[in-house]
């Protein structure tokens, strides 16, 4: 991919696909950059060295030699997560050997190679930096775009030397995921996404892609709902990763009362200046824990949390995250500190506002209930998974004691479909 085609896809072609990639790469939420990054004029500079850095610096922990063709490759985020992935993929497809990940694109190149890649860098500031000048208020992504410039190139090749056939891609909510699965599909490659187990309008709601992959019974009602069937764009069921040793499968109940609050570690994610998504969900938890510490709810119920990883990156983290509860929910809250999946079973009632582990552990079959109060997209129009929501700050305590109340199999009543039961309802197109 040479960078003519580059800039006529992103700015100028009118083809349907075209539209997606530019929309994506300009306007699509990255999560590469702080909030107060809006405001840095420098920005481009500051990534230029970054990368610079990483071009020169970075190392492969693991060298890619393939002995031999590949029939299939898994695309991912970090190298850590490979051996899980490749696994995971095994289930559906037994070809897949080797993955390639994000992080290290740009790692490992000869010196004539890296001294290439700095130039043409430099030659991509340029017309950034005017870009930048008169659209402030794209200055996060299009900051990217020599990046993603760089890793569309290697990844391109990479594949096109293994004459690979199909390519999974993970983790495909980055802006650069559609003009990735664009070219490659140009060239003659299937390329199977598979979504987070989020609800799709988060970070995919438009996708380039020769199928996707679901893993949740909500997402096929989105599915249905947001992509457009005569571009083609297929889509089959899988089960989510490490989740089904943890289903309910009878949809037993919990032979307690117990209530666990699921964080999305709102409050580290602002100190720690995050860039926000439109939907601000992190300002939702935020107003629900301020809402129930000062109306003091949950005073006479047993009361769990589950803290978010963010919560628990060191044992000061930590502290500070469990004091802030107390603040919240009173000092005979508990904490519970084992792996997150593992409460499933212990409650009888999960809730919290906006976090994967709750559209999770609905999957499982637990009774959840889910804080929204300002996410327009969310649920689409005329689902049933309405009835798992919270929208009122005043309801909350009601909603809950309503829960506790029935059983597992009359809370799932007529929504079998939004957990592990949904295979039965899939369609495959």
């Amino acid at each position: 991919m040479n960078i003519l085609k580059f800039t006529y896809y992103i700015f100028f072609s009118k083809s349907y696909e075209s539209k997606k990639i530019k929309n994506d790469l300009l306007h699509k939420h990255t999560f590469s950059f702080p909030e107060s990054s809006k405001s840095d004029f420098l920005l481009p500079l500051r990534q230029f060295k970054r990368i610079l850095l990483k071009i020169w610096n970075g190392t492969k922990q693991e060298k890619i030699v393939f002995l031999k063709q590949q029939e299939s490759l898994i695309y991912c985020d970090t190298n850590l997560e490979k051996n899980d992935l490749i696994k995971y993929v095994k289930n559906y497809d037994k070809s897949v050997e080797f993955a390639i990940c994000r992080e290290e694109l740009l790692v490992g190149f000869s010196f004539s190679k890296k001294l290439f890649c700095s130039i043409l860098y430099l030659f991509l500031l340029i017309p950034v930096f005017l870009i930048v000048f008169f659209r402030r208020k794209l200055i996060l992504n299009i900051t990217l775009l020599p990046e993603i410039y760089l890793q569309t190139k290697e990844i391109l090749r990479l594949v096109n030397n293994l004459n690979i056939y199909n390519l999974y891609f993970f983790h495909p909510h980055e802006p650069e995921a559609n003009l990735i699965a664009f070219f490659i599909m140009k060239n003659g490659i299937k390329v199977t996404k598979i979504p987070n187990s989020n609800p799709l309008f988060m970070f995919n709601k438009s996708m380039v892609s020769s199928k996707v992959v679901l893993s949740l019974g909500y997402q096929k009602e989105e599915a249905d709902f947001f992509y457009n069937l005569d571009d083609g764009l297929k889509y089959e069921y899988w089960e989510p990763k490490y989740l089904q040793k943890f289903y309910n499968n009878n949809f037993e109940n919990s032979i307690n009362n117990k209530i666990c609050f699921y964080s999305h570690g709102a409050k580290i994610r602002k100190e720690m200046g995050h860039n926000l998504p439109a939907f601000n969900e992190v300002n939702m938890e935020i107003d629900l824990l301020d809402f129930i510490r000062k109306n003091k709810f949950f005073s006479s119920h047993d009361v769990t949390v589950c803290l978010h990883p963010k919560e628990k990156k060191s044992l000061e983290i930590k502290f500070k995250s469990k004091e802030y509860y107390k603040e919240i929910f009173g000092e005979s809250v508990k904490f519970f500190d084992e792996i997150s999946y593992h409460s499933f079973s212990k409650f009888n009632l999960g809730f919290g506002a906006f976090s994967s582990i709750l559209f999770e552990r609905i999957h499982c079959g637990y009774k959840t209930l889910i804080f929204n109060d300002r996410i327009k997209d969310f649920p689409i129009i005329n689902s049933n998974f309405d009835y798992f929501l919270v929208k009122k700050l005043n309801d909350i305590e009601n909603k809950i004691d309503s829960a506790l109340l029935i059983n597992s199999n009359n809370f799932f009543l007529g929504r079998f479909n939004y957990t592990f039961k949904f295979q039965s309802h899939i369609v495959k197109n």
